[in-house]
């Protein structure tokens, strides 16, 4: 069954997020995933009165000789839909065993000190149903526990910029429908596939996993309802500090003991944990 361009309906739902914001930046690589998402979100700003400024972001990462040629070709998508287009490049001394945690890391911070120094509040990237379903399998097979099993939020942070993923609940088949449909080209990256990364072989083993009912779909909203799990300890966390512990500014916290030695473990763990992010200077824990 073919699968069904993202509708100007379905962006209105996923983009109502961001009609508060002022300026937001779109991390666009030219695979189908991000093309999709400037061509829907360019399509959704411009059928609107008021909504954000839109700039696209693409990092020429200098993994592949034709990644220049990648970036250029996001800039020809961008100028056709009328938006603004920086290339971020990033210099590195080689690739090795960790190259794509590395690389992911080099995207992140040039696009986050681009946006710091531009005035933009957000960065939305094009994670999808798929990458969801992966991230959940990468966390599950490392034992991890319902922080990590809730695999990707609808909302994040890097570096002091917010990160909005309004598409996490589309499949990637509908986001290749949509770039396809509207003629725009896009490029596919080798490394996505390639066993000797973790993402590559969880992907090649999807199909196997949904022939035994494991579908994307299913493995997703699993994720999500585990986010929904952590949102309510954390919730409970937050309200036990608020009757029970103090912060002073001069860089200390104080707890009551024995109403944390009451609470379930998992609360107790997430309470130390923002204690101790609280002290260290975060809001959250890392």
């Amino acid at each position: 069954m073919t699968a069904a361009p993202v509708t100007h309906d379905d962006a209105e739902v996923l983009f109502a997020p961001l009609a508060h914001l002022p300026r937001v930046a779109l991390a666009v690589s030219g695979g189908p995933d991000s093309l999709a998402l400037m061509h829907l979100t360019a399509q959704w700003r411009a059928a609107r009165s008021d909504g954000p400024e839109l700039v696209v972001l693409t990092v020429d990462h200098g993994l592949r000789t034709d990644s220049r040629d990648e970036a250029l070709l996001v800039s020809r998508a961008a100028e056709a839909a009328s938006l603004l287009h920086v290339i971020l490049t990033w210099e590195h001394d080689g690739v090795d065993e960790g190259l794509q945690v590395r690389a992911r890391e080099a995207r992140y911070d040039l696009m986050a000190a681009y946006a710091h120094a531009h005035d933009i509040g957000a960065l939305v990237t094009a994670h999808h149903l798929e990458d969801q379903a992966e991230t959940f399998l990468m966390r599950l097979a490392r034992g991890s526990g319902l922080d990590g099993l809730a695999a990707i939020p609808e909302e994040g942070s890097w570096a002091g910029l917010t990160l909005l993923r309004p598409l996490l609940d589309v499949p990637k088949a509908r986001l290749v429908a949509t770039v396809e449909a509207a003629g725009i080209a896009y490029v596919t990256d080798p490394s996505n596939i390639d066993p000797k990364f973790e993402r590559g072989r969880v992907r090649s083993a999807m199909e196997t996993l949904a022939g035994l009912g494991a579908t994307p779909e299913a493995i997703a909203l699993s994720a999500k309802r585990l986010r929904r799990a952590r949102a309510a300890l954390d919730a409970a966390a937050c309200d036990f500090l608020d009757s029970h512990a103090e912060t002073s500014a001069a860089g200390y916290a104080s707890v009551d003991a024995g109403a944390t030695d009451a609470l379930p473990e998992e609360v107790a763990l997430r309470v130390l944990s923002r204690l101790l992010a609280t002290v260290g200077g975060g809001m959250e824990p890392v």
